[in-house]
């Protein structure tokens, strides 16, 4: 292996595990904490899944954890 393809390969793996790791969050959740901050699981695991098939995943990734996550996490409604 080339060491110039290092930062490339590293690149690739961190994309992957932003997306992995959105997709196994959003996954994980339970659907009442979606719904209890009226938001939709199903819209959000599809958009990380059609992220993931065109391509996009790391953007669907950071995404999800740019809007959804944080509201999830606090765990009460979003006034």
């Amino acid at each position: 292996m080339d060491l110039s393809t290092t930062p490339a390969l590293a690149a690739m793996a961190i994309s992957a595990l932003i997306w992995l790791a959105a997709s196994i969050d959003a996954l994980r959740r339970p659907a009442m904490r979606w719904s209890e901050q009226d938001m939709s699981k199903r819209w959000w695991t599809g958009m990380l899944i059609i992220t993931a098939i065109t391509g996009l995943g790391p953007i669907g990734g950071l995404l999800y954890f740019i809007f959804a996550f944080p509201r999830l996490r606090r765990g009460h409604p979003q006034s």
